[in-house]
């Protein structure tokens, strides 16, 4: 059967009892029967392997997750899985988790490097310490999953919002966050190419909604991940064309409508300019690294 979109999936698709988060072991329920194939969720995820390993493949990067590593997955991302293995996984919806504090949520929240990374560095490797500590946080998020206390989507929230603040000290371990600590603004342009990448193409129309200069956001750009605020549109309109080049068998003209572009040998054309590769070439491609 021709593959004509890639399924998108809710928090109650996979919990149907959930309100706005779920925490559960990643071999159990509708965790343990997540699909193969390549997905969507709406919502945030967060997958802690403790045992075995899992092939993963997030827009159309492949790496195998190994015991001993956490995964945070934001909305929208092409996921695909294969493999089996124990751990944890924590799901939530966007509006359930926010952190008042601007600066707080930049650093530790949804809008942190945790699930937005210039580089999609997006896996963390505890130590045995570290793992001490967040399963015993994890163990309270399911006794409140489970009992349903007095105010227990208040404990949920706080005890997220520890979870992440734990992994966060991880990573500013690992120095993955470094020189990005002040990323703020430009996380906040990476939100806005993900609403709009569709019907806004141009470093003017980001500018404006940010309330900046074209010049100064492409000096933040620059400046945190060493591509001009053109190439991060660019990039992430490629990166869609690829996600659907490799998980569809939609045309180039289908892709072409579906990105924004009304002529389609034009899309090809861009394609092929930044990429080097023909859109079939990669498709071929791409499949072929996966199998």
């Amino acid at each position: 059967m021709k593959a004509t979109d890639i399924p998108l999936y809710s928090l109650r698709d996979w919990f149907p009892d959930a309100e706005k988060f779920a925490v559960t072991t990643l071999s159990s329920g509708a965790a343990g029967a997540r699909p193969a194939a390549p997905h969507r969720n709406d919502f945030y995820s967060i997958l802690w392997i403790t045992d075995g390993d899992i092939k993963v493949t997030l827009d159309t990067v492949p790496y195998t997750a190994q015991a001993h590593t956490i995964l945070f997955i934001a909305p929208g991302r092409v996921a695909e899985f294969h493999g089996h293995a124990h751990g944890w996984w924590i799901a939530f919806e966007e509006q359930f988790y926010c952190v008042r504090d601007e600066a707080a949520n930049r650093s530790r929240g949804i809008n942190s490097l945790l699930f937005f990374n210039p580089d999609f560095a997006t896996v963390l490797s505890p130590d045995g310490t570290d793992e001490t500590t967040l399963s015993g946080i994890i163990a309270m998020m399911e006794d409140e999953c489970q009992k349903k206390g007095d105010h227990y989507v208040d404990a949920f929230v706080h005890l997220l919002q520890l979870f992440l603040i734990r992994v966060s000290r991880i990573m500013e371990r690992e120095e993955r966050a470094g020189e990005h600590a002040t990323a703020g603004p430009f996380l906040q342009f990476r939100h806005l190419i993900e609403q709009h990448y569709k019907d806004k193409k141009n470093v003017s129309d980001y500018a404006r909604l940010l309330n900046m200069t074209p010049v100064c956001l492409n000096a933040l750009s620059k400046s945190l991940s060493g591509q001009t605020a053109g190439e991060q549109i660019r990039g992430h309109v490629i990166l869609e064309a690829k996600r659907l080049l490799h998980n569809t068998d939609l045309s180039a003209k289908e892709i072409a409508y579906r990105l924004g572009f009304e002529d389609a040998p034009y899309f090809s054309r861009f394609f092929k300019k930044y990429t080097s590769q023909t859109l079939l070439e990669f498709r071929d491609q791409s499949r072929l690294n996966t199998v």
